[in-house]
């Protein structure tokens, strides 16, 4: 009878701690679907660093600063779930002053269930690109689909300005 206490009383515990160790969160997928833009020479087609760069969100999620007169070869490029596109502007200190360009994407937006753990997030599809072509000769969407995996899906080729 002692025996069989013991192994039920076993049990039970086993389980209790079976069950605080599979409380944590169980997402290990980013939770997040936020473009990721590289910075490419045009006429090289090669990364490039883009010295002094600023770039900030006109309607992105706050408005942000995003990059602050600071060297750079990629930028996250927040997009917003209530808006059908957003714009950025990309500002280079130069000698002679500053050059700058907006860059607006138009796209569509999509709420996606991934699963019980991660819960539900948003993909967007890009359908539209506009920039005023200042500092940026072009710009290539490499997948369309923006989600959650944490991949380079545009590609902003710019004019000078690079290290």
């Amino acid at each position: 009878m002692k025996t069989a206490r013991l192994i039920f009383l076993s049990g039970i515990a086993a389980t209790l701690l079976a069950a605080v160790g599979c409380a944590s969160d169980g997402c290990l997928n980013n939770r997040n679907s936020i473009p990721l833009a590289g910075f490419y020479s045009w006429q090289t087609h090669e990364p490039v660093t883009v010295a002094a760069l600023t770039v900030a969100g006109d309607g992105a999620p706050g408005d942000s600063m995003l990059i602050d007169n600071e060297a750079a070869s990629q930028v996250y490029l927040p997009f917003r779930a209530d808006a059908p596109e957003v714009t950025f502007g990309f500002s280079v200190a130069l000698d002679g002053g500053v050059m700058t360009d907006q860059l607006t994407f138009a796209y569509q937006t999509t709420p996606y269930f991934d699963n019980a753990d991660c819960g539900a997030m948003y993909r967007y599809r890009i359908t539209s690109v506009g920039f005023n072509g200042t500092l940026i000769d072009s710009v290539g969407i490499v997948d369309s689909l923006v989600t959650n995996v944490e991949t380079e899906r545009i590609k902003i080729y710019f004019h000078g300005a690079t290290q």
